[in-house]
């Protein structure tokens, strides 16, 4: 048996139906789900994300108690779905006022996907309580510093570094970190903040004729994707909010709370 059998199985089961049910509506209830061994946890979660996706639901959060337990799940889930929308929020780790870039990364990459979610992109979030305690920019100034670029779009070479450098992007001749970009002929390298790998927009005149990732170390260019959302490191330390100011005004933090107990 493969794991998309198992998987199958668990969303045909009808307790899993009838918590999709109850998650369905729009009061807010809680549930206690226990016998889960091991992975449970993760395989009962993806069963009804798979259940809710169609059901207008911006995005499914997943809290747990430490550092350990999430990346734990964000493991099992990514495994499990093998979906491109599952994150894993964490802390910006603060210290001495630095600030951990690749946890900054990850976090803006989170607040980007909810900005840009849709009933067919449902993101599942894990993250702890201290993750979700600390504050963010405020959507309006977070698209402030975004470009979006899309396939067969129109934009010129110096348009679009005209606006990399009016974010404070770097220009520098190979991409290593976030907050560079490089340009060669009619293509442009840069490092978004919001994703973990940078880009390779390729332009056919003032046309977008394909946008792929590509790895630091080879260069080599990897997956076609249509959308990007290329996002500056800057933030206006007046502008700013929590994690609520991302859902829709009718969805709080948690319109819903399942406990799971996980026995071991």
């Amino acid at each position: 048996m493969q794991i998309a059998d198992l998987q199958e199985l668990m969303a045909q089961h009808p307790e899993v139906d009838v918590l999709k049910q109850a998650l369905s509506k729009k009061w807010k209830q809680h549930f206690l789900l226990s016998g889960l061994y091991a992975s449970g946890r993760a395989m009962i979660l993806s069963a009804i994300h798979t259940k809710l996706i169609d059901k207008h639901l911006q995005a499914m959060i997943v809290i747990l108690d430490n550092v350990d337990d999430a990346q734990y799940m964000y493991a099992d889930l990514k495994t499990l779905t093998g979906s491109q929308h599952v994150y894993y929020y964490p802390t910006s780790h603060r210290r001495r006022q630095q600030i951990d870039e690749a946890m900054m990364v990850q976090r803006t990459e989170v607040l980007t996907s909810l900005i840009a979610s849709s009933t067919n992109e449902c993101p599942i979030i894990i993250t702890t309580p201290e993750a979700i305690g600390e504050a963010v920019p405020q959507p309006k100034s977070l698209e402030n510093q975004t470009i979006s670029l899309a396939k067969n779009d129109t934009i010129s070479i110096s348009e679009l570094t005209k606006k990399l450098l009016d974010l404070d992007f770097k220009r520098v001749d190979f991409v290593y970190e976030p907050g560079q970009f490089a340009q060669r002929g009619g293509i442009v390298d840069v490092y978004s903040f919001s994703h973990d790998i940078p880009y390779r927009i390729d332009l056919f005149g003032e046309e977008i004729d394909s946008i792929r990732e590509f790895e630091i170390e080879t260069q080599l260019s990897q997956n076609k994707v249509d959308t990007i959302s290329i996002v500056a490191s800057g933030v206006d330390e007046q502008a700013m909010t929590n994690l609520r100011a991302y859902l829709p005004q009718h969805q709080s933090l948690c319109p819903s709370r399942i406990c799971m107990k996980n026995n071991t």
